[in-house]
């Protein structure tokens, strides 16, 4: 099924950082917005308490960093720079009877530009399997760097592929038959099996004078409260 992963971790810039005054003082905050016409910008601190200043109140490095922070706002949005996920699967392979093979699966990701600029940007992603016995998860890791989308371009990603299996334990049974023949029957009874619960996909802007922009598309949104970036 093809979803659009939602966005759970929508700005690196939307962490607090600190701000330092045209005067040197400084203060923990993060930009809530920005009028480029009246060049004011609006910061909540960390206290939760919200002003309004003028941008040339501030240092001449916070000055770039939130004329920056504007011009990300197309790149952060998925309604124009858009991030599909579709989840994979192709045929098992060949297992044992204590080690059964399900179906490998892999995710597809297409990211379509329409904010009408060019973007570039680096990917990567995680995709998370728990086994439902150990409670272990393990992290498939990619990426894949230098991407440059023109406007109303799309570029299509396909991740690692992942293999689940299920895990048996072998048992025997012994017993004699009418003529006192002994015989042994062998089963098999399920121990354990992977999951393959989702995918995070973490798009990142760097903007000529360093300060990234990044933006985490999850897959089902609920793993972003389960699972931290790796």
């Amino acid at each position: 099924i093809g979803l659009f992963g939602l966005l759970s971790s929508v700005f690196a810039a939307d962490e607090f950082r600190e701000f330092t005054s045209s005067d040197g003082k400084t203060i923990t905050g993060r930009i809530m917005r920005y009028e480029p016409r009246s060049q004011k910008v609006t910061i909540e601190r960390d206290n939760r308490k919200v002003f309004t200043i003028p941008v040339t109140a501030l240092c001449d490095t916070d000055q770039e960093y939130i004329r920056e922070w504007d011009s990300a706002q197309g790149f952060m949005s998925n309604s124009k720079f858009r991030v599909a996920i579709t989840k994979r699967k192709s045929s098992a392979d060949a297992d044992s009877e204590i080690k059964r093979a399900k179906p490998p699966c892999y995710f597809d990701v297409k990211i379509t530009n329409q904010t009408g600029q060019q973007i570039q940007f680096d990917t990567a992603y995680c995709i998370y399997m728990q086994n439902d016995e150990s409670k272990k998860a393990t992290v498939t890791k990619g990426s894949e760097s230098g991407i440059s989308l023109m406007p109303t371009g799309s570029h299509q990603l396909t991740t690692k592929t992942v293999k689940p299996y299920r895990y048996y334990k072998e048992q025997y049974e012994s017993s004699y038959d009418s003529r006192g023949n002994l015989t042994t029957l062998t089963s098999y009874n399920k121990q354990s099996e992977d999951d393959v619960e989702g995918v995070c996909v973490r798009l990142t802007m760097t903007t000529s004078s360093g300060n990234k922009f990044s933006r985490d598309v999850w897959l089902p949104d609920s793993l972003s409260g389960k699972y931290q970036w790796e």
